[in-house]
């Protein structure tokens, strides 16, 4: 929903009117004929859905047992352009929900190994951690083999945007040594302990 309001932000105020007005009709009637759903071709997560904002506009939302989410609005190519690559999964672990971007993730996953040929001595960043362990910091399971790609920090970054931001920050401090193994499984089993 963040990602929503940063990307309606920058919209015309025109549009961004119109688009409130759909959050509110979204609220009270998601069957309204006015709101003109639309499957979007071609997208990795069959959940994600368009509705219209207007001629030009479109609002993505994440739909699924009768819940909706709402995730992007842009021009109409730019918004289908956004939902194509992304999934939506709600972590088991943490339960949060996290949106990532496969397409970036595979790039990112793709200079890794070709990376990694040319410098088959250097190690991994994240081999010395169980697939269980990235499960306990939000790492989703369908990012594994990106993350296990990755021998430097800049494949890390690299990959940035298309990591939920939960599970690229707890990425990160494993990588400075500010979250151990350990402390992930005390997260995992607490997670309002400081």
């Amino acid at each position: 929903m963040l990602d929503f309001m940063a990307a309606q932000s920058k919209l015309p105020r025109s549009v961004q009117s119109k688009t409130s007005k759909l959050i509110l009709q979204l609220k009270s009637d998601p069957s309204a004929h006015g709101i003109n759903w639309e499957t979007i071709e071609g997208a990795r997560d069959r959940h994600m859905k368009s509705a219209r904002v207007d001629l030009h506009h479109r609002a993505i939302v994440y739909e699924r047992g009768g819940v909706l989410v709402l995730l992007w609005v842009d021009k109409h190519d730019d918004a289908y352009r956004w939902a194509r690559n992304r999934v939506v999964e709600i972590n088991p672990t943490t339960s949060s929900v996290q949106v990532s971007d496969l397409g970036l993730i595979e790039i990112a996953q793709e200079n890794a190994n070709k990376a990694s040929l040319e410098r088959s001595a250097v190690g991994k960043l994240f081999q010395a951690f169980s697939d269980k362990d990235l499960s306990r910091v939000g790492v989703p399971e369908s990012l594994f083999p990106a993350v296990r790609a990755m021998s430097t920090d800049i494949d890390l970054e690299a990959a940035k945007s298309g990591v939920p931001a939960d599970a690229y920050d707890a990425l990160s401090a494993w990588r400075l040594g500010l979250l151990s193994t350990r402390r992930s499984k005390s997260l995992a089993s607490d997670p309002s302990r400081p």
